[in-house]
């Protein structure tokens, strides 16, 4: 998958197909924080999220995509820079960064017609992830990035609030993917965020 984004949108299209006059679509945003929990270091942070979400006729079931970014900068002590002839030259900080480009497409079930209702979720997750070192002051040095693609199961719980002009959303994510995240160790994100939804679609 070398497109994660566009194969979670396609994704999402091919389950809103067959939608009905009174199926409404959902463009929101939101921010929260995220865990990568068992890595070596505390490898916590927040970031922003973009969501759709299709909800189907009776109101009760719904298709969401979920767009988020989060990025994580980790210092790693000092190194010693050294010219083209091996001759050591100064002294610089290295940073380890961490950034992720997390999708995911599921499945969601209210449990209540009314405007305040906890609902469940689940679906499938598309994770870009990069690694590169930086180094302060900034010198030409390759920091060797490293890029990949990874897939897995995305699971969420959480409690919505119907207001009438937008839908107010506060959602726990658990993601267990296919490759690590950080270290060799650590495939499982965790994800707290608060979301607006407003209806763009009928």
């Amino acid at each position: 998958m070398r497109h994660p984004l566009r194969s979670t949108l396609l994704i999402f299209l091919f389950f809103a197909t067959g939608s009905t006059a009174y199926s409404q679509l959902y463009l929101g945003a939101g921010y929260g924080t995220f865990n990568v929990p068992g890595a070596s270091m505390n490898f916590r942070g927040t970031g922003p999220t973009l969501r759709f979400e299709y909800t189907k006729p009776d109101y009760n079931t719904s298709i969401f995509v979920d767009v988020s970014y989060f990025e994580k900068s980790v210092p790693e002590g000092t190194t010693q820079i050294y010219d083209n002839n091996g001759m050591p030259i100064s002294t610089a900080s290295v940073t380890d960064k961490y950034s992720y480009i997390y999708n995911t497409v599921g499945c969601k079930v209210k449990f209540s017609d009314r405007k305040f209702s906890p609902y469940l979720g689940f679906g499938v997750a598309v994770v870009f992830a990069r690694q590169q070192l930086s180094y302060q002051p900034s010198y030409n040095v390759s920091g060797g990035a490293q890029s990949r693609v990874t897939e897995g199961f995305h699971f969420n719980a959480g409690l919505q609030y119907d207001t009438g002009p937008v839908i107010l959303q506060l959602q726990g994510n658990l993601d267990i993917v296919l490759k690590v995240l950080v270290d060799d160790v650590s495939n499982i994100m965790t994800n707290l965020r608060f979301t607006i939804l407003v209806p763009v679609l009928r």
